[in-house]
C-alpha cells in the first residue's frame, strides 16, 4: 500500500515534513517510531478526504495544551493543511501530540517523585514474581531495569488512550522466544495490577523482546565450546578454524583449535562439539562432526541443537496422545472449551469450573496459537498440540494449530529446553504445511527428533 506510485510519494512527503517539525522542536524519534508515525499520518489524510475526524475530550485537551508536543503537532497540521489543502480541526492536533509524546526518545522520563517510586516498585515486583515462579533472577540487571523504566510510563499512556504500538519489522516472530513470553505473562499481570490497565498483544510482544534480550545476555557466560581438530597441515587447520569462528557468534560460542591432548588428556570433557577432518572416538561429553563436504557448518548447527536438548526427557513430555489431529470448533471460544474438555479427560485440567476455561492466547506466527494457563490449574507438566479441524480467524491472523507446554515445576530448567525445542519447531515448520500433514503422534515425533539447525 505504501510502496507504489502516488502513495509512495505522499509517504515520503509526510516523512520530510515530520523530520522538519521534530528538528524544529528538538523532538527525537527513532527511525522505527518515525516510520510508524508516518503511517498514522498517511491514514489520517485518508480519513480527512471523507471528513472523518477524531474527537478529543476536555481532559486530553487540558493535558496537552501547554506541552511542547502540542506546539509541534500544531506546526505539523499547519504544514499538512498547506501541502494537502485540508482544514484540520484542533482535536486532530491533540491526536498528533499524543503520538509525538509516546514515540519520542527521552534522556529522562519526566516523572514526579511519586511516579518514580511507583515505576521502580512495579519493576521490582515483576522481577520478584518472575524469580518466585521461574527461578530466573533479573534483580541485578540494571540495563533491563533502565529499559523498562523508560518504556513502561509511555506504554501506560498509550494503553489508557487506546493507542496501538506495533512495529511489524520488530515483532514478526514471537514464536522464536517462547520462554520469554511465559515470563512476560507475569510482567503483564503485575503492570495491570499496578496501573489498572490491560496490556494488549502489541505491547505484550514488545515487553517479551526486552526479556528475550535479557535472557540471551544472562546466558552469554555459558558458551558452547566448539573445538576444531585437524590431522592435516597448519594452513588447513587455520582455514577451517576461521570458517567455523565466522559462522558462530563469539557471545554464544567459544571456537578454538584443539589437539589430541585437549580432547582426551588435559581437558577431558571441556569441549562440547568437536569438528574434525579425520575419524575420532567420541570425547567425553562431546559429539564429533566430521568435515566431509561443504555442509559441515549445517551439521555443526544440528549438533548444537542435539547438545542443547539432550537432557530433556522426551518420553515424559511427549507421551502418546500428546497430539490431537482434529481439534473441533469454528470459533476461538468453542475451540478453547473443547481444549479444556480434552485436558480434563487426561486429568491435566480440573473438570469442574466456570464455563469459560480462562486461557490466555497469543498468536506467535506460522498459524500457531500459544495457549497459557494464568491460574496454574494444570496439575502436571505436559505438552499438547492440537491441529484445528479447519483454519479459523483468531484475532488478527489465521489459526491452524494450538500449543500448550509446561513443566511440573516451573523452576525446572527443562522448561527453557522445552520452549527452545518448540521455538525451533515453529520456525522450521512452514505454517501452510501444518494442515496438509494432519499431524499424528508418530509423524510429529519423527519431525521433532530430526536434528534442526540452531
Amino acid at each position: 500500500m505504501f510502496r507504489d506510485g502516488l502513495n509512495r510519494q505522499e509517504v515520503e512527503g509526510i516523512r520530510i515534513i515530520l523530520r522538519l517539525v521534530c528538528r524544529e522542536f528538538s523532538i527525537v524519534l527513532s527511525d522505527a517510531s518515525l516510520s510508524n508515525l508516518v503511517i498514522h499520518v498517511f491514514i489520517a489524510l485518508t480519513r480527512y478526504r471523507f471528513y472523518n475526524f477524531i474527537e478529543a475530550d476536555e481532559a486530553l485537551q487540558a493535558e496537552y495544551r501547554d506541552a511542547v508536543e502540542y506546539a509541534a503537532a500544531k506546526r505539523l497540521t499547519e504544514a499538512l493543511e498547506e501541502a494537502y489543502d485540508f482544514v484540520i480541526p484542533d482535536d486532530e492536533v491533540i491526536y498528533y501530540a499524543m503520538h509525538l509524546r509516546v514515540k519520542r526518545i527521552y534522556d529522562e522520563i519526566p516523572l514526579t517523585d511519586q511516579e518514580r517510586v511507583r515505576i521502580n516498585q512495579c519493576i521490582s515486583q515483576c522481577f520478584w514474581e518472575i524469580y518466585k515462579e521461574y527461578g530466573v533472577d533479573f534483580s541485578q540487571d540494571q540495563e533491563l531495569r533502565h529499559y523498562l523504566y523508560q518504556h513502561i510510563p509511555l506504554m501506560i499512556i498509550r494503553l489508557k488512550n487506546h493507542m496501538s504500538f506495533r512495529y511489524p519489522q520488530v515483532l514478526d516472530k514471537p514464536s522464536s522466544y517462547l520462554f520469554s513470553i511465559k515470563l512476560t505473562y507475569i510482567v503483564a499481570d503485575v503492570i495491570g495490577r499496578f496501573y489498572q490497565v490491560g496490556v494488549n498483544a502489541q505491547e505484550f510482544e514488545y515487553l517479551a523482546i526486552y526479556f528475550c534480550f535479557a535472557l540471551l545476555k544472562s546466558r552469554s557466560g555459558k558458551r558452547i565450546c566448539i573445538g576444531v581438530y585437524n590431522g592435516g597441515g597448519r594452513a588447513e587447520t587455520v582455514m577451517y578454524f576461521n570458517a567455523v569462528r565466522g559462522a558462530f557468534l563469539e557471545e554464544d560460542y567459544e571456537v578454538r583449535i584443539v589437539d589430541y591432548g585437549d580432547l582426551f588428556q588435559r581437558e577431558r570433557g571441556t569441549v562440547d562439539i568437536c569438528v574434525s577432518t579425520c575419524s575420532l572416538e567420541e570425547p567425553a561429553g562431546a559429539e564429533v562432526v566430521m568435515i566431509r563436504d561443504r555442509t559441515y557448518i549445517q551439521e555443526i548447527r544440528r549438533a548444537i541443537y542435539r547438545h542443547k536438548t539432550r537432557s530433556l526427557d522426551w518420553a515424559a513430555y511427549f507421551p502418546p496422545g500428546c497430539v490431537t489431529p482434529c481439534l473441533k470448533g469454528r470459533e476461538p471460544a468453542k475451540i478453547l472449551r473443547n481444549l479444556r474438555d480434552i485436558l480434563a479427560e487426561r486429568d491435566i485440567f480440573p473438570a469442574e469450573g466456570p464455563e469459560e476455561p480462562g486461557f490466555e492466547c497469543l498468536e506467535v506466527g506460522n498459524g500457531v496459537i500459544l495457549v497459557h494457563d494464568p491460574g496454574r490449574r494444570c496439575r502436571k507438566g505436559f505438552f499438547f498440540l492440537g491441529v484445528l479441524e479447519r483454519p479459523v480467524i483468531w484475532d488478527m491472523e489465521v489459526a491452524k494449530i494450538l500449543v500448550m507446554a509446561d513443566t511440573a515445576d516451573r523452576r525446572d530448567p527443562d522448561l527453557q529446553t522445552l520452549c527452545y525445542i518448540l521455538s525451533k519447531w515453529m520456525t522450521n515448520c512452514k505454517g501452510e504445511d501444518i494442515m496438509e500433514k494432519q499431524w499424528d503422534d508418530r509423524e510429529w515425533m519423527r519431525f521433532m527428533s530430526e536434528p534442526m539447525e540452531d
